[in-house]
């Protein structure tokens, strides 16, 4: 770059011969910065008018495209009379230094840049608030660009190194830009602010441990480069609310906890729109928006309605085909036992549209089903769908919209009363997972993702007469390997190409989170009832890093009134509720 001195004549209506020689040779224009002498007299720039600043140099003129101005007034510094000298000094030679020393700044600042590149930087980000344009110029990078309006005194304005230093932007390019292909001018832009990557709560902070001291680039108005911790980029999965269901602990107060057989919850399902019956048990169910036939049943209590078994979900076993999807599911009795099959497809809307990709095949095997003694249920499947594994999900240059990922998983749930008020229930699952490239996007591959989860829960009953107390513990869904391949881009270099490096990281993370649970619930008179919770988790999210996680749950019924509270360690988690109901 070339940094010229404009001249010291106010009265001159053009920049002196040699700052203006792009007039004659155009093509030194692209790397040119013609500097005018200039007094500022207000006292903040940011709100300066054009009345506070005098000119006592040459007028931009010819060259206002390309040339700024710089307060250069009784400037203090080496004299070269002298030796060992400071002395005061004022001309556009002193203006012109200081844009020069800026101008290194930037050069720093943005190594991939070239002169002509850094020119435009400089004069695109220039202070021009305090006078009105009289023209604008439009500055490109590698197909990027920005209009900035110039004078004819004063040039461009004044050089703002702190916003030039600092991302440029303008109404069409709000935000900074990542790319995912092979350079600026051929990849589609994402948005930096969009860009993300959401892990559910089985990768713990896996993700972010993984890409920890890893850095990528995203890019201005004007190309410019930032660096950017990928790690910004990672959701880690957040705390649940509570551990405690508050609308369920409210809704079973006064409600009979006594183990029974179950078997109006597992044949009556969710969303059933058509039910065609082949003898007593034999039967077919289409659904619509619902989980699976066999998954439903699964995740019902059999025996014990003092244990949630749905509280033992897991990513693959929540998976629906969305509010638009159609499922069948059949029942087949044999002998004690029942068998379940179920699946579920996309459907099309009025345009053709899929309105979801997932798709799920299911079957279980449930032995002594309507046995209030022992039940063992073995379920199986397979879910296909158009996102990331385990509930993964990407967005922006991190998008995950179009990978195909398969999850096969297999459960077991076991209920058991063991003595005539005592009550085990054991459940536990497994997956493995992989998918493909999604396109356009950082994410390339996820391989061989094995994830599990594991359930104990007990309940007696006839405590103190009518008390019921229930414990558990358990450690939700949780992968324990496998890798997620993704690519990282580097800053572009002056042509505007964008390689990548590849880096795999590994999805196990480095906690195990435990769910302890204790419940008691009891019949103090005929009508009345109490119910009291704790619950507690260790290594929340599964993290090392997690404090222990605590709730709590007080309820009281008696007749149609009832009062519930839950407080936890997030306060905008507690909650109160009174209800009173009269029927007439």
């Amino acid at each position: 770059m070339v940094v010229f001195a404009s001249g010291n004549y106010e009265g001159e209506s053009d920049v002196s011969f040699m700052a203006g020689l792009p007039e004659l040779y155009p093509q030194l224009a692209e790397a040119w910065i013609a500097v005018g002498l200039i007094d500022f007299t207000g006292s903040d720039i940011s709100s300066a008018v054009e009345s506070e600043f005098t000119l006592y140099g040459n007028k931009c003129g010819s060259a206002k495209e390309y040339c700024v101005v710089a307060d250069g007034m009784q400037v203090y510094g080496a004299a070269r009379e002298y030796t060992n000298t400071y002395a005061s000094g004022s001309g556009s030679s002193f203006s012109a230094p200081m844009i020069s020393g800026g101008i290194a700044l930037l050069a720093q600042a943005f190594p991939n840049h070239t002169a002509e590149q850094l020119t435009d930087r400089l004069l695109a980000s220039a202070n021009n608030t305090w006078f009105t344009p009289e023209g604008e110029t439009t500055f490109t990078t590698h197909g990027n660009s920005i209009t900035h309006g110039y004078h004819s005194k004063w040039g461009q304005g004044i050089p703002d190194f702190y916003a030039a230093l600092t991302p440029i932007t303008t109404s069409s390019n709000p935000s900074l830009a990542m790319y995912v292909g092979a350079s600026i001018q051929t990849s589609k832009a994402q948005d930096l602010s969009s860009s993300s990557l959401v892990g559910s709560s089985s990768y713990g902070d896996a993700i972010a441990l993984g890409l920890k001291g890893e850095s990528t680039y995203a890019y201005d108005a004007l190309s410019g480069g930032f660096k950017v911790n990928m790690t910004s980029l990672v959701a880690v999965a957040q705390q649940a609310e509570s551990l405690i269901d508050f609308d369920r602990s409210f809704s079973t107060l006064g409600l009979a906890t006594t183990p029974t057989s179950n078997q109006l919850q597992l044949t009556k399902f969710n969303r059933v729109i058509s039910e065609y019956k082949n003898g007593s048990n034999q039967t077919f169910n289409v659904t619509m928006g619902a989980k699976t036939i066999p998954v439903q049943s699964f995740l019902a209590s059999n025996i014990d309605p003092a244990i949630d078994i749905s509280s033992f979900s897991t990513p693959y076993l929540n998976q629906s085909g969305g509010s638009l999807s159609i499922g069948a599911g059949a029942v087949y009795p044999i002998g004690d036992s029942r068998l379940l099959l179920g699946f579920t497809l996309p459907v099309r809307d009025s345009s053709s549209n899929v309105q979801n990709e997932n798709t799920s095949m299911t079957a279980s095997l449930e032995s002594d089903w309507n046995n209030n003694t022992t039940t063992t249920t073995l379920l199986s499947g397979l879910n296909s769908n158009a996102s990331g594994p385990l509930g993964m999900n990407g967005f922006g240059a991190l998008n995950m919209t179009d990978a195909q990922t398969a999850t096969k998983f297999i459960a077991m749930k076991s209920q058991s009363k063991l003595t005539s008020n005592v009550v085990l229930t054991v459940i536990a699952s497994a997956s493995s997972s992989s998918s493909s490239m999604p396109s356009e996007s950082l994410v390339r591959s996820s391989d061989d993702i094995r994830s599990s989860s594991l359930g104990i829960g007990a309940t007696k009953t006839n405590i103190f007469g009518n008390g019921v107390l229930s414990i558990s513990v358990s450690q939700p869904d949780r992968v324990s390997s496998g890798s997620l391949n993704i690519g990282i881009p580097q800053l572009s270099d002056s042509q505007g190409n964008i390689t990548q490096t590849s880096k795999t990281v590994g999805l196990s993370p480095s906690g195990r989170q435990l769910d302890y649970r204790v419940a008691y619930t009891d019949t103090i008179f005929s009508n009345t009832a109490i119910r009291l919770e704790y619950a507690t988790s260790t290594n929340a999210n599964h993290s090392q890093e997690s404090d222990l996680v605590h709730s709590g749950f007080i309820g009281f019924s008696s007749g149609d009134l009832k009062m519930g509270a839950r407080l936890t360690d997030q306060r905008n988690s507690n909650r109160v509720e009174m209800r009173y109901g009269s029927r007439f």
